[in-house]
This record gives C-alpha cells, structure tokens and sequence, in this order.
C-alpha cells in the first residue's frame, strides 16, 4: 500500500488555541484516511503533543517531516488552508521536485478527493 503524507498549517502564528486547531483539522483527516484503510502519516498528530515539551525547535521538526516526505510518501494530501503555511510550501515544492502526486482537500471530509486518494493508495505499484 502507498502511503499519504498529511501537510498543511501547523504553527501559525504560533498562538496554542490556532496550533490546537490545526492539530484538530489535521486529526480529522488522519481519521477520514484511516476509515479508508489509507495508510498516512500526519505530522500534526505524530509531533504535536511532544513539540511543545522537548528541546527542539520548529526547525528540527521541519527538518523531521521532510525526512519522512523524502523517505517514506507516495503522495502529498494538503488541508485546507494550505496557502497559508510556509512549511506546506515548501513540502509542496519537494514532492513537486520528486514527483509526488499531491491531492488538495477542499473541506476535511471532502468525500471526492479522500476517495481518490484511497484508490490511489491501494493501487498497485
């Protein structure tokens, strides 16, 4: 099975409540894709409770994430409001650069585009 990298806005502005519901969002995907039997892995929900309690910066965890894009995805699946995170920019431009199909969520539970993704995940290789 392929695997979907979750990438949208994370930080911010860096106020908790916005970081909080980014999380949430990007949460809500991760399930949408898992009730679909899609493998994924969301950055959001894997970092998100320990990024506020370690050493590591906001760099380190970029740095983290284009690790596991670079090794591990099959395709990009961007949140809504994508346009606004700069991290997600740039993750774009390096799925774009390893050809990595990328799918643009319009809502959370944007059925079309989650169905999609699901039958490109289980394609074969």
């Amino acid at each position: 099975m392929k695997m979907a990298f979750i990438a949208g806005p994370f930080y911010g502005d860096g106020d908790s409540a916005v970081i909080s519901k980014n999380i949430e969002v990007a949460e809500q995907v991760a399930i949408e894709l898992a009730n679909r039997r899609v493998e994924f892995f969301c950055p959001h929900t894997h970092t998100g409770s320990i990024a506020k309690k370690t050493l590591a910066n906001e760099d380190f965890f970029r740095q983290l994430c284009r690790s596991i894009l670079i090794r591990v995805a099959d395709c990009l699946v961007l949140l809504p409001g994508w346009e606004e995170s700069y991290g997600t920019q740039r993750e774009i431009k390096l799925a774009n650069t390893l050809g990595i199909p990328i799918f643009y969520l319009r809502t959370v539970d944007d059925a079309e585009i989650l169905d999609e993704i699901a039958e490109f995940a289980h394609s074969a290789e």
